[in-house]
């Protein structure tokens, strides 16, 4: 075999993070007839099951055009989840080992995983390419020592090519690779990084999944890659670095829906910075769709600025199901100081387009920002309630290395501890003068508590699966009315598990859902939840 490819998904998250993990993660044993024993997750997180990456696809589709032989890993943690079968790959006669950085969040991850790596193989050269290099270059240099070849830019472009230079024993130069030249100190990150037209990329094939990937087998709904990088310079965020801004024409974007639908998909997920940025080329990849009458459901982000009337109306006419919206948070002031360019006034508005449009709705939000106050934090609580979004995300506050905040932390009087600088690249511990990360697990789970208790607002775990399990054409023969009591029946256990949250009581989280199921058992919700059943 000439290359190995390692897609690890790290995950790290707070106690409010773990809580609906569990929940989510519950739900699906008590769909399946499977126990759910807390114990299990008494030292890991249980992770949602989220299928094969659209970078692991992108970059098998160049090795497979490439002609190369390879496997591909592609999953959470890969060295432990997989660890037997990676080992067996490990031993065998590689030539290369390449192992992606686009979801590792530090340094420190990196280096595990390499070490994991060199212990079962001594032989085969380790590239490492991804993001994180463009922020963290000269400390994976410096410390991740067995890496021997960095790939910077478009993995499409050098990353095929300098698999081929490593099998032919090739010494040929390719744009934005950097060999490591041990005694000779830190190259420069290199001036002539690709940046490949998009648009005439191969598709990616995402029928290969099916015989060169191990690892995350739940079914998973493809991605297309819209845009690549990001138009806005948020203060809290690394994409920006990850090169310049680019869209794809509606034509091409199409002919990869086609493409999907040939595979048997029904719904895709469109990912990138943002799929309504800039509004025209939206309407016009909206319209696209529309003309070519591929009658696929798609989800999408969006930033609440661009929802316009006219925006969508043409997501609603395209097969737009749900918009994921970067709120970020509800207090101008803070808006302003993340670089947000979004209005305080713009966001319910926009919320409220999408409800009319029959539209779901996911807004997502940072709670720590310097100037958060418990009262800004409440502001976000009545505009959840306010807007009816059906699911949310409360994220608190992470510094990455490479973003604009680290660099910037002392104007916001932001304090990271010394120690950590030098030990990690991804900081979860902080204080600044109105709030510490201390207090930021409370504040989310404060305002879990006082959306869920005084609002029609659910949680949307269950529209979510159902969207995940292909069963969105069954869903939508429900009238509003049966829709409803499947939103409520979950609700209703999630207010009694709120009245007993805690580090003791979790347990019965699941027994009060699964009694609340069996109470209505004769009801047509039930049907929805025996169709989920039986597909998965």
């Amino acid at each position: 075999m000439d290359v190995l490819l390692l897609i690890d998904k790290n995950h790290f998250g707070t106690a409010y993070d773990s809580f609906t993990s569990l929940l989510q993660m519950g739900f699906k044993r008590f769909l399946k007839n499977q126990p759910f024993q807390l114990e299990e997750y008494s030292t890991s997180l249980p992770e949602i099951e989220v299928g094969y990456s659209l970078t692991g696809v992108v970059l098998s589709t160049a090795l497979f055009n490439a002609g190369l032989k390879f496997k591909t890993f592609d999953n959470f943690d890969i060295i432990n989840k997989n660890k037997e079968e990676l080992i067996q790959y490990l031993q065998t006669d590689l030539k290369c080992i390449a192992i992606s950085t686009t979801y590792i969040d530090g340094c420190a991850r990196l280096q595990e995983i390499v070490d994991f790596v060199r212990n079962y193989n001594k032989q085969a050269k380790i590239v490492v390419g991804g993001p994180l290099l463009l922020s963290e270059f000269e400390d994976i240099y410096t410390s991740v020592r067995q890496v021997d070849y960095f790939v910077f830019g478009d993995g499409e472009y050098s990353f095929p090519k300098l698999v081929h230079n490593i099998c032919n024993g090739s010494e040929t130069a390719i744009d934005g690779v950097v060999k490591r030249q041990d005694g000779s100190g830190i190259p420069e990150v290199p001036k002539n990084i690709p940046n490949i037209d998009i648009n005439s990329a191969p598709i990616p094939k995402w029928e290969l999944i099916h015989e060169y990937f191990i690892g995350d087998d739940s079914t998973p709904t493809p991605t297309i890659e819209a845009v690549r990088g990001c138009a806005f310079r948020c203060l809290f965020c690394t994409y920006p670095i990850a090169g310049r801004f680019r869209t794809k024409n509606p034509e091409r974007i199409v002919e990869e829906m086609k493409h999907l639908k040939e595979l048997g998909y029904d719904a895709i997920r469109f990912i990138g910075s943002n799929f309504t940025f800039p509004q025209d080329w939206c309407i016009q990849v909206c319209n696209e769709i529309s003309a070519s009458k591929i009658g696929m459901e798609f989800f999408c982000f969006g930033r609440v600025t661009d929802l316009t009337d006219e925006v969508v109306a043409a997501l609603k006419t395209a097969g737009c199901s749900q918009v994921f919206l970067g709120v970020e948070s509800a207090h101008e002031p803070i808006l302003n100081a993340m670089g947000k360019k979004t209005l305080e006034k713009d966001i319910l508005p926009a919320f409220e387009r999408l409800n009319k449009n029959d539209i779901y709705s996911t807004g997502s939000f940072i709670i720590g920002f310097p100037g958060e106050t418990q009262d800004t934090v409440k502001k976000v609580a009545d505009l959840i309630k306010d807007s009816k979004m059906e699911y949310y995300h409360l994220f608190s506050l992470g510094i990455s290395k490479g973003c604009r905040l680290f660099k910037e932390r002392d104007k916001f009087n932001l304090r990271i501890n010394d120690e950590l600088i030098r030990t990690s690249k991804f900081y979860t511990s902080w204080e600044h003068d109105t709030m510490s990360s201390k207090e930021v697990p409370g504040l989310q789970m404060q305002v879990f508590k006082d959306v869920y208790h005084h609002s029609e607002s659910v949680i949307g775990l269950i529209p979510r699966l159902i969207r995940e399990y292909k069963l969105n054409s069954f869903f939508k023969d429900l009238d509003k009315f049966e829709r409803k009591k499947l939103y409520q029946l979950f609700q209703t256990g999630m207010f009694q598990c709120l009245r007993q949250v805690d580090e003791t009581s979790s347990r019965e989280i699941w027994n009060k859902i699964i009694d609340l199921s069996r109470n209505a058992e004769k009801s047509k919700v039930c049907n929805v939840v025996a169709e989920l059943l039986r597909r998965i």
